[in-house]
């Protein structure tokens, strides 16, 4: 992975790939520039093509012509900002950063014609643009700037690479460290020192504990408890690691110091049964329906899901598009959409069984090859007991 001193880089070609996507998107849309917002819950759009990761509000303005210019939100961030930051007009987004979106927009001379937006921007900001810029017309093409990052190139696939070899560490790391007496917060912090120290970036640690004979969680929890671990405690989780923004998911379940009671041995035996069908479907051409009708499986069985089925991802969540199954779907799907090779997803069955409050969660990050699929999280599937 080249970099420039310490911060990993991709190479000459694979920027200039981006851009070429870029440009063709503003040719096809007839846009004069693009205007890219992000913030620290979705920035995903700014970093692809600056390698800046936002963590407030962040406006990267891309010309079809001439220089881009990255705006920080934070003064005191700039600085770090022109290091990691690959857009060589980096400055600070002044005291209102729609305001001087606004004014450097004027200042490149944008006065007229189309210009494209991506990304959550706030309405307040949006108001700004129309009301300071008032000759530019301004068109949203989120989605269409989203799908220009399906396809994985063989440098990203490395990095997603790498960010799985370290997701799987840190779920290492959280089964050694599993032990009844521990808070759920100790759990947490040897998770996070394992991929810390290896680089790796914090995306999620979504994980519930509760006990088998009684459970109170059939989904890993967003938010972690003061709860200590006990015997016969089950461990439900969804562990998501980034590498330079490349962000991977797993999803395990560990029984503490005894084996599987039998009703979660057959929630697991239905969630591994359900994931490896699908991935077994999974290559080129392969369509949502034929993943909508293995989902099936889990209602056949008696169970039902909570979480999502399935969803593209690779830098966060993005399309193709995902969802739950077919009777817990809360919008329709696209069953004609057909896989095509590079594109990355998450297959996570959360099998529950609704009477008893029981659940858990098997998935992996994989990437749709010419053969089928390659495993980009590769921690073994057992419903390995630990604590012992």
């Amino acid at each position: 992975m080249p970099g420039v001193g310490s911060i990993p880089r991709f190479s000459k070609d694979e920027y200039q790939r981006r851009y070429d996507l870029v440009s063709n998107l503003m040719h096809e849309k007839d846009l004069s520039a693009l205007v890219i917002y992000g913030d620290m819950y979705r920035g995903t759009e700014v970093r692809w093509l600056s390698d800046f990761p936002p963590r407030h509000d962040t406006y990267l303005i891309w010309p079809a012509e001439g220089e881009a210019t990255l705006l920080v939100r934070h003064f005191n961030h700039v600085p770090d900002a022109k290091k990691v930051a690959n857009v060589t007009d980096t400055r600070w987004g002044g005291n209102h950063s729609g305001m001087t979106t606004a004014e450097v927009l004027l200042e490149k001379g944008f006065t007229s014609g189309k210009i494209g937006l991506v990304g959550r921007i706030p309405y307040e900001d949006f108001d700004i643009l129309r009301s300071k810029v008032p000759g530019v017309e301004f068109v949203e093409v989120d989605k269409e700037y989203g799908w220009l990052r399906v396809m994985k190139s063989e440098e990203e696939l490395q990095w997603l690479r790498k960010a799985g070899e370290i997701n799987d560490a840190a779920l290492e790391a959280l089964a050694q460290a599993a032990k009844p007496g521990l808070t759920e917060f100790e759990l947490i912090a040897a998770l996070e020192h394992e991929y810390v120290k290896q680089g790796g970036e914090h995306v999620l640690h979504f994980f519930s504990t509760t006990s088998m004979e009684a459970p109170e969680a059939f989904v890993p929890a967003q938010v972690q408890k003061h709860r200590v671990l006990k015997l016969g405690d089950v461990i439900i989780n969804e562990i998501g690691v980034g590498w330079g923004g490349y962000t991977t998911q797993e999803h395990r379940a560990f029984s503490v110091g005894v084996e599987p009671t039998p009703l979660y041995q057959r929630l697991f035996d239905v969630a591994v049964r359900v994931h490896d069908e699908i991935l077994a479907i999974l290559c080129p051409g392969a369509t949502i329906k034929e993943v909508l009708d293995i989902g099936d499986t889990i209602h056949d069985e008696g169970f039902s899901i909570n979480d999502g089925l399935f969803h593209g991802y690779g830098m966060g969540i993005s399309p193709p598009p995902g969802g739950r199954t077919r009777k817990t779907v809360l919008r329709a799907h696209e069953e004609d959409f057909q896989y095509q090779e590079n594109m990355v997803l998450v297959v996570q069955p959360n099998v529950i069984d609704e009477a008893s409050g029981a659940g858990l969660q098997i998935g992996n990050t994989v990437v749709i090859t010419a053969e089928g699929v390659e495993l980009l999280t590769k921690y073994p599937i057992e419903f390995k007991v630990v604590g012992l």
